[in-house]
């Protein structure tokens, strides 16, 4: 009968992530005000591309 060998998860990202969000992070509105200004770039991007595409 064959046995399972399991190594232990690497949790650096996890790891990484929970830093980054409570030492290194930006508040939570700088991350929604972020968001934001990224949905209106793709969507400026997008009008422009089909703009481009029409034209």
């Amino acid at each position: 009968m064959e046995t399972e060998t399991r190594s232990e998860p690497d949790l650096s990202l996890v790891t990484e992530a929970f830093l980054w969000a409570t030492i290194k992070g930006p508040s939570e509105l700088a991350m929604v005000d972020a968001a934001k200004k990224r949905a209106a770039r793709i969507q400026m991007a997008g009008a422009n591309l089909e703009f481009a595409i029409t034209a």
